[in-house]
């Protein structure tokens, strides 16, 4: 199930991301992938106040648990 916590929106099924994915498509909210250079999937971009903060390219899993924390952290020290 989606949990929305502030901005961050954790995502834990394909059918909850393909659901936003719909849902930024139709409310025109999301841009084509080159606006993000995005190259490859999947590709994480980490986002704050609208400007890119970090970004990973493919699966690695360790890295991503460490960029989703510092993102946290990032969101409750502001």
């Amino acid at each position: 199930m989606a949990a929305a916590h502030g901005s961050l929106h954790v995502i834990t099924s394909k059918h909850e991301w393909d659901a936003k994915v719909f849902e930024a498509t139709t409310n025109g909210k999301i841009e084509v992938s080159a606006e993000w250079d995005v190259r490859a999937m999947p590709t994480f971009i980490f986002i704050k106040d609208g400007k890119q903060i970090d970004k990973l390219v493919g699966l690695n899993q360790p890295e991503l648990e460490k960029k989703v924390l510092n993102c946290v952290a990032m969101t409750q020290s502001a």
